[in-house]
Protein backbone atom coordinates (compact mmCIF):
# COMPACT_ATOMS: atom_id res chain seq x y z
CA UNK A 1 0.00 0.00 0.00
CA UNK A 2 2.92 2.24 0.00
CA UNK A 3 2.72 4.95 -2.74
CA UNK A 4 -0.85 4.66 -2.18
CA UNK A 5 -3.36 7.24 -2.34
CA UNK A 6 -4.97 7.20 1.59
CA UNK A 7 -8.67 8.91 1.79
CA UNK A 8 -9.33 9.89 5.44
CA UNK A 9 -13.23 11.04 5.78
CA UNK A 10 -14.00 14.37 8.04
CA UNK A 11 -14.99 11.68 11.05
CA UNK A 12 -11.53 11.27 11.79
CA UNK A 13 -10.23 14.20 11.77
CA UNK A 14 -8.95 15.76 15.37
CA UNK A 15 -11.50 18.94 16.75
CA UNK A 16 -9.70 21.09 18.69
CA UNK A 17 -12.91 21.87 20.09
CA UNK A 18 -16.22 19.85 18.90
CA UNK A 19 -18.44 22.48 20.36
CA UNK A 20 -17.35 24.92 17.55
CA UNK A 21 -18.28 22.20 14.67
CA UNK A 22 -21.20 20.34 13.37
CA UNK A 23 -21.74 17.66 10.54
CA UNK A 24 -23.78 17.98 7.98
CA UNK A 25 -23.82 16.51 4.76
CA UNK A 26 -25.74 14.58 1.68
CA UNK A 27 -24.87 11.56 -0.37
CA UNK A 28 -22.95 13.84 -2.98
CA UNK A 29 -20.47 14.46 -0.48
CA UNK A 30 -17.98 11.41 0.56
CA UNK A 31 -19.08 8.99 3.04
CA UNK A 32 -22.58 11.80 3.28
CA UNK A 33 -20.84 13.94 5.70
CA UNK A 34 -19.55 17.33 5.78
CA UNK A 35 -17.55 19.36 8.39
CA UNK A 36 -18.88 22.61 9.08
CA UNK A 37 -17.35 25.39 11.17
CA UNK A 38 -19.64 27.38 14.15
CA UNK A 39 -17.19 29.54 15.11
CA UNK A 40 -14.07 31.68 13.87
CA UNK A 41 -10.75 30.00 15.26
CA UNK A 42 -12.52 26.35 15.08
CA UNK A 43 -9.51 24.12 14.07
CA UNK A 44 -8.78 20.99 13.07
CA UNK A 45 -5.58 18.60 12.80
CA UNK A 46 -4.32 15.10 11.19
CA UNK A 47 -1.55 13.22 11.47
CA UNK A 48 0.19 11.01 8.86
CA UNK A 49 3.30 9.94 7.17
CA UNK A 50 3.29 10.66 3.64
CA UNK A 51 4.91 12.70 0.51
CA UNK A 52 1.74 15.40 0.19
CA UNK A 53 -1.78 15.73 1.37
CA UNK A 54 -4.83 17.12 0.18
CA UNK A 55 -8.05 18.40 1.41
CA UNK A 56 -10.83 18.43 -0.44
CA UNK A 57 -14.65 20.06 0.39
CA UNK A 58 -17.91 21.63 -0.87
CA UNK A 59 -18.06 25.24 -1.57
CA UNK A 60 -21.76 26.54 -1.16
CA UNK A 61 -23.73 28.98 -3.02
CA UNK A 62 -24.85 32.34 -3.11
CA UNK A 63 -21.76 33.78 -0.99
CA UNK A 64 -21.22 37.43 -1.85
CA UNK A 65 -17.52 38.89 -2.44
CA UNK A 66 -18.07 40.52 0.69
CA UNK A 67 -19.18 37.40 2.65
CA UNK A 68 -16.07 35.37 1.72
CA UNK A 69 -14.07 33.40 4.12
CA UNK A 70 -10.53 32.26 4.57
CA UNK A 71 -8.83 29.21 5.93
CA UNK A 72 -5.83 29.07 7.50
CA UNK A 73 -3.65 25.71 6.17
CA UNK A 74 0.13 25.26 8.40
CA UNK A 75 2.10 22.09 8.43
CA UNK A 76 4.22 20.74 11.31
CA UNK A 77 3.76 23.96 13.41
CA UNK A 78 4.29 26.56 10.38
CA UNK A 79 2.01 28.29 8.26
CA UNK A 80 1.86 27.53 4.54
CA UNK A 81 -0.81 29.42 2.97
CA UNK A 82 -4.49 30.59 3.31
CA UNK A 83 -7.62 29.67 1.31
CA UNK A 84 -10.78 32.07 0.06
CA UNK A 85 -13.70 30.95 -0.64
CA UNK A 86 -14.84 31.50 -4.45
CA UNK A 87 -17.54 33.96 -4.53
CA UNK A 88 -20.64 34.01 -6.78
CA UNK A 89 -21.31 30.21 -7.45
CA UNK A 90 -24.61 29.62 -8.69
CA UNK A 91 -25.18 25.94 -7.08
CA UNK A 92 -22.51 24.28 -4.34
CA UNK A 93 -19.30 22.64 -5.51
CA UNK A 94 -18.23 19.82 -4.09
CA UNK A 95 -14.66 17.46 -4.34
CA UNK A 96 -13.26 20.79 -4.03
CA UNK A 97 -9.57 21.03 -3.37
CA UNK A 98 -8.63 23.73 -0.58
CA UNK A 99 -5.04 22.96 -0.37
CA UNK A 100 -2.48 20.82 -1.68
CA UNK A 101 0.66 21.05 0.00
CA UNK A 102 2.55 20.16 -3.04
CA UNK A 103 1.87 23.20 -4.32
CA UNK A 104 4.00 24.59 -1.57
CA UNK A 105 6.63 22.60 0.40
CA UNK A 106 7.97 18.89 0.25
CA UNK A 107 7.38 17.07 2.42
CA UNK A 108 9.34 14.31 4.21
CA UNK A 109 7.89 11.16 3.20
CA UNK A 110 9.89 9.36 6.18
CA UNK A 111 8.91 10.96 9.04
CA UNK A 112 5.05 11.95 10.62
CA UNK A 113 3.66 15.50 9.93
CA UNK A 114 1.03 17.68 11.06
CA UNK A 115 -1.67 19.06 8.58
CA UNK A 116 -4.08 22.08 11.00
CA UNK A 117 -6.44 23.57 9.61
CA UNK A 118 -8.31 27.02 10.89
CA UNK A 119 -11.39 28.91 10.22
CA UNK A 120 -10.57 32.36 9.91
CA UNK A 121 -14.07 33.86 9.51
CA UNK A 122 -17.21 32.82 9.10
CA UNK A 123 -19.79 34.85 6.53
CA UNK A 124 -23.02 36.80 7.73
CA UNK A 125 -26.17 34.28 8.74
CA UNK A 126 -28.08 32.40 6.90
CA UNK A 127 -24.90 31.52 4.65
CA UNK A 128 -22.65 28.90 4.72
CA UNK A 129 -19.10 28.94 5.80
CA UNK A 130 -16.52 25.92 3.80
CA UNK A 131 -17.60 22.68 3.96
CA UNK A 132 -14.58 20.13 5.15
CA UNK A 133 -15.13 16.72 3.42
CA UNK A 134 -12.16 14.26 3.30
CA UNK A 135 -8.60 14.21 2.67
CA UNK A 136 -6.13 12.72 0.78
CA UNK A 137 -2.64 11.73 1.03
CA UNK A 138 0.11 9.85 -0.73
CA UNK A 139 1.57 7.32 1.35
CA UNK A 140 5.45 6.03 1.75
CA UNK A 141 7.19 2.56 2.38
CA UNK A 142 7.46 4.38 6.18
CA UNK A 143 3.38 5.43 6.68
CA UNK A 144 1.66 3.86 9.28
CA UNK A 145 -1.87 2.78 8.52
CA UNK A 146 -4.72 3.06 11.46
CA UNK A 147 -8.33 1.98 10.90
CA UNK A 148 -9.39 5.03 9.29
CA UNK A 149 -6.75 4.49 6.13
CA UNK A 150 -8.72 2.89 3.00
CA UNK A 151 -6.74 3.75 -0.78
CA UNK A 152 -9.13 5.02 -2.78
CA UNK A 153 -8.57 4.53 -6.77
CA UNK A 154 -10.13 6.40 -9.18
CA UNK A 155 -12.01 4.85 -12.34
CA UNK A 156 -9.84 6.80 -14.62
CA UNK A 157 -6.70 4.90 -12.51
CA UNK A 158 -3.50 2.75 -14.42
CA UNK A 159 -4.74 0.13 -12.20
CA UNK A 160 -8.62 0.12 -13.52
CA UNK A 161 -9.46 -0.88 -17.27
CA UNK A 162 -12.35 -0.90 -18.92
CA UNK A 163 -13.50 -3.37 -22.41
CA UNK A 164 -15.96 -1.85 -25.04
CA UNK A 165 -16.07 1.23 -23.43
CA UNK A 166 -15.91 4.28 -25.25
CA UNK A 167 -15.79 8.09 -24.67
CA UNK A 168 -19.77 8.62 -24.35
CA UNK A 169 -19.48 6.03 -21.75
CA UNK A 170 -17.68 8.69 -19.83
CA UNK A 171 -19.92 10.64 -18.08
CA UNK A 172 -18.93 13.85 -16.05
CA UNK A 173 -20.52 15.82 -12.84
CA UNK A 174 -18.90 17.46 -9.86
CA UNK A 175 -20.69 15.35 -8.17
CA UNK A 176 -18.35 12.34 -8.97
CA UNK A 177 -15.04 11.78 -7.70
CA UNK A 178 -12.28 13.25 -9.23
CA UNK A 179 -15.04 14.52 -11.91
CA UNK A 180 -15.89 11.34 -13.86
CA UNK A 181 -17.61 8.35 -13.97
CA UNK A 182 -17.93 5.36 -16.41
CA UNK A 183 -20.93 3.82 -16.88
CA UNK A 184 -21.74 -0.45 -18.24
CA UNK A 185 -25.02 -1.05 -20.12
CA UNK A 186 -24.21 -3.72 -22.44
CA UNK A 187 -22.97 -7.26 -21.44
CA UNK A 188 -19.54 -7.26 -23.49
CA UNK A 189 -18.84 -3.79 -21.41
CA UNK A 190 -16.38 -4.98 -18.45
CA UNK A 191 -14.16 -3.52 -16.06
CA UNK A 192 -11.35 -4.32 -14.07
CA UNK A 193 -9.19 -3.71 -11.13
CA UNK A 194 -5.81 -5.44 -10.01
CA UNK A 195 -5.02 -4.49 -6.28
CA UNK A 196 -3.28 -5.92 -3.09
CA UNK A 197 -5.45 -5.83 0.52
CA UNK A 198 -7.49 -7.61 2.08
CA UNK A 199 -11.23 -5.72 1.21
CA UNK A 200 -12.57 -3.99 -2.31
CA UNK A 201 -15.63 -1.89 -2.15
CA UNK A 202 -16.91 -0.35 -5.48
CA UNK A 203 -18.77 2.88 -5.44
CA UNK A 204 -20.74 4.59 -7.90
CA UNK A 205 -24.76 5.52 -9.10
CA UNK A 206 -27.50 3.64 -10.74
CA UNK A 207 -28.85 6.09 -13.92
CA UNK A 208 -32.50 5.86 -14.84
CA UNK A 209 -35.08 4.77 -13.19
CA UNK A 210 -34.25 0.81 -13.92
CA UNK A 211 -32.42 -1.27 -11.61
CA UNK A 212 -29.12 -2.80 -12.76
CA UNK A 213 -27.59 -5.91 -11.98
CA UNK A 214 -24.24 -6.77 -12.35
CA UNK A 215 -21.82 -9.86 -11.21
CA UNK A 216 -18.41 -9.16 -9.66
CA UNK A 217 -15.77 -11.80 -9.71
CA UNK A 218 -12.54 -11.77 -7.68
CA UNK A 219 -9.59 -14.10 -9.33
CA UNK A 220 -12.17 -15.54 -11.37
CA UNK A 221 -14.11 -16.78 -9.04
CA UNK A 222 -17.68 -15.49 -9.23
CA UNK A 223 -18.53 -13.59 -5.97
CA UNK A 224 -21.63 -12.29 -6.43
CA UNK A 225 -24.49 -10.82 -8.74
CA UNK A 226 -26.09 -8.01 -7.30
CA UNK A 227 -28.97 -5.82 -8.15
CA UNK A 228 -29.35 -2.78 -7.20
CA UNK A 229 -32.36 -0.26 -7.45
CA UNK A 230 -32.18 3.52 -7.75
CA UNK A 231 -33.09 5.15 -4.69
CA UNK A 232 -35.58 8.37 -5.14
CA UNK A 233 -33.04 10.09 -2.57
CA UNK A 234 -29.89 9.73 -3.96
CA UNK A 235 -28.38 7.58 -6.58
CA UNK A 236 -25.03 9.18 -5.96
CA UNK A 237 -22.17 7.28 -4.21
CA UNK A 238 -23.68 4.26 -3.68
CA UNK A 239 -21.76 1.18 -2.33
CA UNK A 240 -22.22 -0.87 -5.33
CA UNK A 241 -20.20 -4.21 -3.97
CA UNK A 242 -18.16 -4.74 -1.00
CA UNK A 243 -15.85 -8.13 -0.70
CA UNK A 244 -15.04 -10.48 1.98
CA UNK A 245 -12.18 -10.68 3.45
CA UNK A 246 -9.49 -11.54 1.50
CA UNK A 247 -5.25 -13.30 1.54
CA UNK A 248 -3.82 -9.68 1.72
CA UNK A 249 -0.48 -11.35 0.85
CA UNK A 250 -1.44 -11.85 -2.61
CA UNK A 251 -2.54 -9.42 -5.74
CA UNK A 252 -5.94 -9.96 -6.57
CA UNK A 253 -8.33 -8.85 -9.33
CA UNK A 254 -11.79 -7.73 -9.56
CA UNK A 255 -13.85 -8.00 -12.68
CA UNK A 256 -17.26 -6.34 -13.50
CA UNK A 257 -19.59 -7.03 -16.15
CA UNK A 258 -23.17 -5.51 -16.46
CA UNK A 259 -26.02 -8.47 -16.75
CA UNK A 260 -28.72 -6.21 -17.23
CA UNK A 261 -31.30 -3.07 -16.68
CA UNK A 262 -30.62 0.51 -16.17
CA UNK A 263 -26.84 1.77 -16.70
CA UNK A 264 -23.94 1.30 -13.73
CA UNK A 265 -21.43 3.88 -13.38
CA UNK A 266 -18.41 2.97 -11.66
CA UNK A 267 -17.03 6.05 -9.89
CA UNK A 268 -14.15 4.74 -7.27
CA UNK A 269 -12.89 2.04 -5.54
CA UNK A 270 -11.74 1.78 -1.61
CA UNK A 271 -9.35 -0.57 -0.92
CA UNK A 272 -8.57 -1.87 3.05
CA UNK A 273 -5.35 -2.56 4.04
CA UNK A 274 -4.31 -6.11 5.52
CA UNK A 275 -4.93 -6.55 9.21
CA UNK A 276 -2.27 -5.87 11.44
CA UNK A 277 -1.92 -5.67 15.31
CA UNK A 278 -3.25 -2.54 17.09
CA UNK A 279 -0.95 0.79 16.64
CA UNK A 280 0.94 -0.62 13.69
CA UNK A 281 -0.38 -1.18 10.27
CA UNK A 282 2.60 -0.57 8.61
CA UNK A 283 3.40 -1.85 4.96
CA UNK A 284 7.30 -0.75 5.10
CA UNK A 285 9.46 -3.44 6.37
CA UNK A 286 9.05 -4.52 9.62
CA UNK A 287 11.07 -2.02 12.49
CA UNK A 288 13.65 -4.31 14.90
CA UNK A 289 11.17 -3.80 17.70
CA UNK A 290 8.87 -6.15 15.28
CA UNK A 291 11.69 -8.42 15.09
CA UNK A 292 12.32 -8.81 18.00
CA UNK A 293 8.86 -9.14 18.91
CA UNK A 294 8.12 -11.93 16.63
CA UNK A 295 11.45 -13.57 18.14
CA UNK A 296 10.50 -13.32 21.93
CA UNK A 297 6.83 -15.23 20.86
CA UNK A 298 9.10 -18.04 18.98
CA UNK A 299 10.42 -18.72 22.65
CA UNK A 300 7.07 -18.64 24.78
CA UNK A 301 6.03 -22.04 26.05
CA UNK A 302 3.15 -23.77 24.90
CA UNK A 303 1.45 -23.12 28.31
CA UNK A 304 2.18 -19.38 28.22
CA UNK A 305 1.12 -19.86 24.51
CA UNK A 306 -2.22 -21.30 25.50
CA UNK A 307 -2.76 -18.80 28.31
CA UNK A 308 -2.65 -15.75 25.86
CA UNK A 309 -4.65 -17.36 23.55
CA UNK A 310 -7.78 -17.72 26.02
CA UNK A 311 -6.84 -13.82 27.13
CA UNK A 312 -7.25 -12.77 23.80
CA UNK A 313 -10.26 -15.01 22.96
CA UNK A 314 -11.81 -13.03 26.55
CA UNK A 315 -10.79 -9.85 25.09
CA UNK A 316 -12.93 -10.33 21.62
CA UNK A 317 -16.26 -11.95 23.42
CA UNK A 318 -16.05 -8.60 25.87
CA UNK A 319 -15.25 -6.10 22.67
CA UNK A 320 -18.15 -7.73 20.78
CA UNK A 321 -20.27 -7.23 23.22
CA UNK A 322 -19.70 -4.03 23.82
CA UNK A 323 -19.80 -3.20 19.98
CA UNK A 324 -23.11 -5.00 19.69
CA UNK A 325 -24.60 -2.25 22.50
CA UNK A 326 -23.11 0.44 20.74
CA UNK A 327 -24.61 -0.93 17.46
CA UNK A 328 -28.02 -1.58 18.98
CA UNK A 329 -28.11 2.25 20.85
CA UNK A 330 -27.29 3.46 17.46
CA UNK A 331 -30.43 1.93 15.91
CA UNK A 332 -32.46 2.86 18.45
CA UNK A 333 -32.13 6.61 17.35
CA UNK A 334 -31.67 7.63 13.73
CA UNK A 335 -30.95 11.25 14.28
CA UNK A 336 -28.17 12.66 16.76
CA UNK A 337 -27.68 16.35 17.40
CA UNK A 338 -25.42 18.00 19.62
CA UNK A 339 -27.58 19.64 22.38
CA UNK A 340 -27.54 22.55 20.92
CA UNK A 341 -29.11 21.70 17.55
CA UNK A 342 -32.84 20.84 16.81
CA UNK A 343 -34.69 19.31 14.20
CA UNK A 344 -37.75 19.75 12.75
CA UNK A 345 -39.50 16.38 11.10
CA UNK A 346 -43.06 15.93 9.51
CA UNK A 347 -44.95 13.48 7.71
CA UNK A 348 -43.74 12.52 4.14
CA UNK A 349 -40.19 12.83 4.94
CA UNK A 350 -40.86 16.90 4.81
CA UNK A 351 -38.66 18.59 6.89
CA UNK A 352 -39.35 22.02 8.49
CA UNK A 353 -36.35 24.22 9.65
CA UNK A 354 -36.54 27.88 11.55
CA UNK A 355 -34.32 30.16 10.43
CA UNK A 356 -34.32 33.55 11.31
CA UNK A 357 -37.79 33.47 12.50
CA UNK A 358 -38.96 32.13 9.18
CA UNK A 359 -40.11 28.19 7.72
CA UNK A 360 -38.73 26.67 5.03
CA UNK A 361 -40.31 23.49 3.72
CA UNK A 362 -37.84 21.04 1.76
CA UNK A 363 -37.60 17.65 -0.05
CA UNK A 364 -37.31 14.96 2.27
CA UNK A 365 -34.35 14.32 4.87
CA UNK A 366 -33.46 15.89 8.13
CA UNK A 367 -32.30 19.16 8.71
CA UNK A 368 -30.59 20.84 11.65
CA UNK A 369 -30.03 24.34 12.51
CA UNK A 370 -28.63 25.69 16.39
CA UNK A 371 -30.94 27.00 18.19
CA UNK A 372 -29.41 30.15 19.99
CA UNK A 373 -26.19 30.42 17.36
CA UNK A 374 -25.85 31.65 13.90
CA UNK A 375 -29.03 30.29 12.13
CA UNK A 376 -27.74 27.49 9.51
CA UNK A 377 -29.46 24.52 8.00
CA UNK A 378 -28.12 21.23 5.73
CA UNK A 379 -30.05 18.84 4.18
CA UNK A 380 -28.67 15.25 5.32
CA UNK A 381 -29.54 12.32 3.53
CA UNK A 382 -29.68 10.48 6.10
CA UNK A 383 -28.39 12.69 9.01
CA UNK A 384 -25.12 10.03 9.74
CA UNK A 385 -23.99 11.53 13.31
CA UNK A 386 -23.36 14.46 15.27
CA UNK A 387 -20.80 15.66 17.51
Amino acid sequence: MSGSIIIVDDEFFTLADPNQWSVGGIHREFNARVLLAMQSSASWTYDFVGSSVEVLGTIPHGVAPSDTVTVTFSLDGSKVTDFTSPANFTEDSRHQPFFRSSDFIALDPTIQHRLQVTQQNLPPPPKFSLLFDYLLYSSSPSSKFTEDSRAVIDERDSQVSFSNVGGGDVVSSEAYLRGTATQLSRTDQIGRISFNGSKIEVYGCVLGTNSTEASYTINRQVDQTISVSPSPEFNLNVRLYSSEELDAKEPHTLTIQWVNGGPLCIDYFLVTPPPRSQGDMSFGSPNLSETGAQNNRASLSSAAIGGIAAGISVLLLGTALVMFIIWKKRREKDVHLPANFTVHSYPNALATVEIHDSFHTEPPGYFWTPRNDRARAYQTLPFKSAL
